[in-house]
């Protein structure tokens, strides 16, 4: 590649990437990132909105489960994105993303099943991004405001940013947005702590009857996927890799995220679920009486999200550029540029429809937690580092055999079947719910 410079590097990165190899002679052009600007980078990606639904889905499942559930996910989450790392440094290091990898360990088919399960992840993510932002700044106005309304005016402050197609230019937006985030939980927290018991402004939901067993047993499934959703950020780790100036110690920055997060995610839930019990929110936020406070977490969390939905939809238009327009994929011109902004802004315009259709926050967090996150963070990188194992002749200590067959062979299947079913069982009823209330409030979805 000679003196390509470090955006078009990235642009080689994700999805569409057919195995062409980084040359290691271009330098610090190429290999820019320290592990620390790395591990904020994983940061600004994976933490944000998922916190703000896991004291609800925390309630769902109990204190026991709940606090478990933190933990263990967290470690599984630590031990798939070191299964990557080995992958990239020890087996295939001209992979540059989950497509080259899913090729080099089985094939072309599988590489085209994978590229579109991520691509589907990632756009289905963008919606969710979306609704949070759009539930974000409602939190400002005294009595919130339309989501109809707000959307549009987060959709025009990310229009311009989206015409970003660097992921390195991106991270130095990542620490403010970390530091938004953990202001915006901090503020949040600080309040329900202060405040009497007499002012929770939501009443607890009614126990579940007998009858409903069954499908609230497969409501824990729905709840686990919200836990999964908040640690999700594998389906990108390899592109993190490919910018980092020694791609060895991408464990490092993998463990301090992770770590970091867990803590931050126990203590949201202690003290949310602590102090509103059964009455917590799926948006957090929204149990924030109106208020300097509730406004400022309402800019925070837009900011972060923001920065979050530039992030994720970096890699996922590249891939649309280059299925749409792959004459202009690797060219700095007017013309390539038009492209890139004929794939953003119109990727753009089906997430503002769809997440008017499906504006709910916490129900789409376990959609998509459980229909990709499982997948992506759990099967696909068990199964690639067995694979390469195998291909390789590298011998499979018996802790990691019997971890990445539990990965493959049990929790992904599992948590996806039955967390799917159970999100799709809550959107549907979010809906009936969300048709009455927009026939006697007047403020209907987004339609073209």
């Amino acid at each position: 590649m000679g003196d390509i410079v470090l955006s078009q590097v990235t642009e080689q990165a994700p999805l569409v990437a057919t195995g062409s190899k980084v040359d290691e002679k271009v330098g610090s052009k190429v290999h820019q990132s320290e592990w620390w600007q790395t591990m904020m980078l994983l940061v600004g990606e994976v933490m944000g909105t998922g916190v703000l639904s896991l004291p609800f889905a925390c309630a769902k499942l109990g204190w026991p489960m709940g606090l478990a559930s933190l933990i263990l996910f967290a470690g599984a989450a630590i031990y798939s994105s070191l299964l990557l790392s080995h992958i990239k440094n020890h087996f295939y290091p001209e992979a540059l993303s989950y497509a080259d990898v899913a090729r080099l360990t089985n094939g072309p088919a599988f590489e085209r099943f994978v590229r579109w399960v991520i691509v589907l992840s990632w756009a289905m993510l963008l919606v969710y991004f979306l609704i949070a932002a759009g539930d974000a700044l409602a939190l400002i106005y005294p009595k919130g405001n339309c989501f109809r309304h707000t959307s549009l005016v987060v959709a025009a402050l990310l229009s311009p940013l989206l015409q970003i197609r660097s992921m390195h230019s991106i991270s130095y937006l990542c620490g403010p947005s970390t530091l938004a985030i953990v202001l915006a939980i901090a503020l949040t927290l600080h309040e329900l702590l202060s405040r009497p018991v007499t002012e929770q402004p939501h009443a607890p939901p009614p126990p579940a009857s007998d009858a409903d067993f069954t499908g609230e047993m497969f409501t824990v499934y729905g709840s686990l996927a919200s836990f999964i959703f908040a640690y999700q950020g594998q389906s990108i780790m390899l592109e993190m890799m490919c910018e980092m100036r020694e791609p060895a110690h991408f464990g490092r920055a993998a463990f301090s995220g992770y770590i970091f997060m867990m803590f931050v995610y126990s203590a949201t839930v202690v003290v949310s679920f602590g102090s509103l019990g059964g009455s917590v929110p799926g948006f957090l936020p929204d149990a924030l009486v109106y208020g300097g406070v509730r406004q400022a977490v309402g800019w925070l969390l837009t900011y972060h999200i923001v920065v979050a939905f530039v992030i994720t939809a970096q890699p996922l238009h590249r891939s649309f550029h280059g299925a749409l327009f792959p004459h202009t994929l690797d060219v700095d011109s007017w013309v390539a540029r038009l492209h890139w902004a004929v794939v953003s802004l119109g990727y753009l315009a089906v997430c503002l429809v769809l997440s008017n259709k499906l504006p709910f926050f916490a129900d789409m967090q376990a959609l998509i937690g459980a229909l990709g996150g499982s997948a992506t963070c759990f099967g696909f990188p068990a199964y690639f580092y067995l694979r390469a194992c195998r291909l390789n002749d590298h011998p499979i200590s018996r802790a990691d055999g019997v971890l990445c067959t539990f990965f493959v062979a049990i929790l992904t299947p599992v948590l996806t079947v039955f967390g799917t079913w159970a999100s799709l069982r809550d959107i549907a009823r979010s809906s009936d719910a969300l048709s009455l209330a927009s026939a006697s409030d007047g403020c209907a979805p987004l339609t073209w």
